[in-house]
């Protein structure tokens, strides 16, 4: 996504609040740009992993010959 692109969604996500100033909004938006920014950099909005169980490949070990 590119900086044009991250600062129109923030404008859209803001803008669904409700009425603002359109200058507040874009400096608002600005803010929110550069907080996403600094996640990205910084790899803090990764997800936690899940731990999964291995699933065994359909018992071949146990199954009768």
């Amino acid at each position: 996504m590119t900086n044009k692109e991250i600062r129109m969604r923030c404008i859209e996500a803001l803008s669904s609040f409700g009425v603002r100033e359109p200058q507040r909004l874009i400096k608002d938006a600005e803010q929110l740009e550069a907080w996403v920014q600094k996640a990205a950099e910084d790899k803090v909005a990764e997800p936690p992993k899940r731990g999964r169980k291995p699933q065994a490949s359909a018992d071949k070990e146990q199954s009768p010959a």
